[in-house]
């Protein structure tokens, strides 16, 4: 398949040119239902508005044709022959959290591959269904003693999350998740299923690593490079948003030399009430005795109101993030003790705001 007849299967149709179908029952609807193994959801059935629905609640509005829950990569082939056949435009779904809403389309078809969720482990090599889950990935990979770079909300879906990037607590050491795929199964605009990796279909390949929005195709499976972990250290340093200053400086001259191992993340926000304030919090791939001495320059900085840290599991961590933790004692940064922070560099790191993802809790 060369570069002229992968595009012109692309472009079917523009979007704006393609029919809405009637919200009444649709017999292709229920032709697709018997093409697949899986089940089909159409507007007319029950259960539809909670099959349409996506993690971020902006989208609720949206009424796709229906929704196709694939059990096989076969069924994902079929799907999208079907689309083409009647001109109907394809959304594929992993695990609905995208933040564009590119998981649905009025009028289309949600081709969900959350049933392809098979995760196997070989050596340094994981398989996964593009369906799992984060918390189903971390949680088999543990098992092993192994990683997988990838985010912090647990109920994202590995495909929408590995084929846009990627980024997590493990990225500074190993990179993002797109970084890690080794290999793709990919069904293209044609319906065929393709085995994308670094000999076969190898441009496929590079663009699924890279090109954003995952938009080559409806991947069904992957293969990842995946790491040892076992013991990191979560930890937390707060201030008071009179601190804001020196907080921010004294992180911006901390991130960017930190080892590899150690990531973190400053966040700007406002608490009940709307009292601003100022958080660092991350990550080390090592114990607590490790960090400690790293630490000092966020916690000499102003007077931060809270520094805490926690020594666990690698997957206690995935699953519960920095929050939760055990108060570093005070004598700990006597300011005597604090390794000198390295000058600004002439373009200075820019603070990070982050929101918080819905769906997971950690008591």
């Amino acid at each position: 398949m060369n570069r002229r007849q992968f595009l012109a299967g692309v472009a079917l149709a523009p979007w704006w040119r393609l029919p809405v179908a009637s919200a009444a029952a649709d017999p292709r609807v229920r032709e697709l239902a018997r093409e697949l193994h899986g089940s089909v959801v159409g507007r007319d059935a029950g259960g539809f508005d909670s099959a349409r629905q996506l993690f971020d609640t902006r989208y609720d509005a949206i009424r796709p044709l229906a929704v196709a829950y694939c059990e096989t990569a076969e069924d994902v082939e079929r799907a999208v022959r079907w689309a083409a056949r009647h001109g109907i435009t394809i959304a594929p779904r992993s695990g609905g959290h995208s933040y564009g809403g590119y998981s649905t389309r009025g009028g289309g078809l949600v081709v969900d591959v959350s049933r392809l969720n098979a995760i196997a482990v070989t050596g340094r090599i994981a398989t996964i269904g593009a369906g799992a889950r984060l918390v189903d990935v971390y949680e088999r990979l543990s098992e092993h003693g192994l990683a997988l770079p990838a985010g912090s909300c647990a109920t994202v879906g590995i495909a929408g999350l590995a084929l846009g990037g990627g980024h997590g607590f493990l990225s500074r050491k190993w990179g993002t998740t797109s970084d890690n795929i080794v290999s793709a199964d990919v069904v293209t605009a044609d319906g065929t299923l393709r085995p994308a990796t670094g000999s076969v279909y190898s441009d496929l390949l590079w663009a699924c690593r890279g090109g954003g929005g995952g938009n080559f195709g409806i991947t069904t499976g992957f293969r990842f490079r995946v790491h040892p972990v076992t013991t990191v250290t979560t930890f937390a340093v707060n201030w008071h948003w009179s601190d804001a200053r020196l907080a921010i400086d004294a992180w911006q001259r901390f991130a960017p030399y930190a080892p590899d191992e150690l990531f973190s993340v400053c966040v700007l926000g406002a608490g009940a009430g709307g009292t601003p304030s100022v958080a660092v919090s991350g990550q080390l791939i090592g114990r607590q005795a490790t960090l400690t001495p790293l630490l000092a320059p966020l916690a000499n900085a102003g007077s931060p109101t809270r520094v805490v840290s926690h020594e666990r599991p690698w997957i206690d961590a995935a699953l519960c993030g920095p929050a939760a933790g055990t108060a570093m004692p005070t004598a700990t940064w006597s300011r005597s003790a604090a390794s000198p922070a390295p000058p600004l560099p002439a373009s200075p790191t820019t603070s990070t705001a982050a929101s918080p993802e819905r769906g997971w809790t950690c008591s």
